[in-house]
């Protein structure tokens, strides 16, 4: 009778609001090729409030608090996961690989804070405006077969913390003056396919000083990637991180100048000297970068 009773239900119009539009709801696709368990490495929740999961197989939960949610499919099938009150949503983190279609669009009513998205064999459509009404200070998105649109523009307004964009088959507009007044501990950024606008001021400070490992790859100009270097070195005495390599080769242009000391550097191949070896005494002991990769 229960199983009966649920399957009635199901074929209801979703819940209303008071009898007007529907509730709002979150959504993405899974798909099981047995019985199978399926990982959200976080599900956020705000506050005193509880958010209801329907994993699409019949079953359902309610969750309160931040933690990692699992679900065990009892066999293969191709399954929609529909988050109600996705308002209260405030933390998500997807890497299962089971998760094979997503749409920020469907996810855009979430009020996050943190969104990671490791999916690199799902079918994913991100619009970074769909994001840019949230108030996140971390973002990781490591989406390399999305299709996806980006303009820093729809970030600005956030105090990020932590940003780290892979999206190399990605349509991306990037200024660096839409995270210049952010307090990054750590950038990373992947963006071949870039359209990007990078100014030394911009990269001097705190934006980049604590950054481990930074790889830009922003198909940029000589003027652009001799800004960045120096803009870097700017911040070089405030560097809190040990090593780590620095990589503006790729699709970009070759620094100016010529690969030797200078105090201060004034051109991009000098910057990309010192950030190694220092000659000139100013960054903290230790904190040198291992390598600095350029054309």
């Amino acid at each position: 009778m229960l199983g009966g009773a649920r399957g009635l239900l199901l074929g209801f119009p979703p819940m209303t609001q008071g009898g007007g539009a529907p509730d709002p709801v979150a959504t993405f696709t899974v798909t099981t090729t047995s019985a199978q368990t399926l990982t959200l490495q976080s599900l956020g929740v705000a506050a005193g409030e509880t958010v209801t999961v329907d994993w699409g197989d019949g079953q359902s939960n309610d969750y309160t608090g931040t933690a990692q949610r699992t679900h065990a499919y009892a066999g293969a099938g191709v399954w929609t996961v529909t988050i109600h009150t996705p308002q209260h949503v405030v933390a998500l983190d997807l890497r299962d690989s089971k998760v094979t279609t997503i749409n920020s669009a469907d996810i855009a009513g979430m009020a996050l804070t943190s969104l990671r998205l490791y999916l690199p064999s799902a079918t994913v459509t991100f619009d970074s405006a769909d994001i840019a009404g949230m108030a996140l200070t971390y973002l990781n998105l490591y989406l390399p077969g999305a299709t996806v649109t980006f303009d820093s523009a729809d970030i600005a307004g956030m105090a990020l913390t932590y940003l780290y964009l892979y999206m190399p088959s990605a349509t991306v507009t990037f200024d660096s003056a839409d995270i210049a007044g952010m307090a990054l501990t750590y950038l990373r950024l992947y963006l071949p396919s870039a359209t990007a606008i990078v100014a030394r001021a911009d990269w001097s400070g705190v934006v980049v000083r604590a950054v481990p490992s930074p790889t830009i790859l922003l198909g940029l100009s000589q003027a652009q990637v001799d800004a960045v270097l120096l803009g870097i070195y700017d911040a070089a005495p405030n560097r809190t991180a040990s090593a780590g390599t620095l990589n503006v080769a790729g699709s970009n242009a070759a620094p100016s100048g010529t690969l030797q000391a200078a105090c201060p550097p004034t051109t991009g191949r000098e910057a990309a000297y010192e950030l190694v070896n220092d000659s000139c005494g100013v960054i903290p002991a230790g904190k040198e970068y291992a390598a600095v990769t350029i054309k």
